[in-house]
């Protein structure tokens, strides 16, 4: 949240994975210590997290006093993001393959720690992640 840029283009070759989510969310808050965990888990092994958010950095700081830190990056939602990867609700889980595509979408929580390990493994794979999503990621 220091007000620099991220390109997601920056990450190709990585896995990425987008969390889309706000501190006045209940599943969101459920999903921040298994999140927090399974980024930790991936550290250095080619997938990357993003948190992205459109809460001011005061509710920012007041989740972080209660709840903890972050194991990975949060940014400000800016310049139609949400709009680009069909977000309509918070929590919203994307998960992008080396290649810069959506490998898997899946809105609505609390999502369960291995449902989103066993996404990430396949992507890593170089697979389709068989994981159950709860709406198809529409099209544009």
């Amino acid at each position: 949240m220091s007000g620099d840029s991220v390109r997601l283009s920056e990450a190709r070759g990585a896995v990425v994975v987008l969390d889309f989510w706000n501190t006045g969310c209940g599943p969101c808050v459920v999903e921040h210590e298994m999140l927090v965990r399974v980024a930790r888990e991936y550290m250095g092994s080619g997938v990357e997290f993003y948190g992205i958010t459109e809460d001011s950095d005061e509710s920012l700081a007041r989740f972080v006093a209660e709840r903890g830190e972050f194991s990975y990056t949060n940014l400000r939602e800016s310049e139609g993001i949400k709009a680009e990867y069909r977000v309509n609700g918070w929590p919203t889980k994307v998960v992008i393959d080396r290649d810069g595509n959506v490998a898997w979408w899946r809105p609505g929580g609390p999502m369960p720690e291995a449902t989103l390990v066993n996404v990430i493994d396949a992507v890593l794979e170089g697979r389709r992640p068989d994981a159950p999503t709860s709406a198809a990621y529409p099209k544009s």
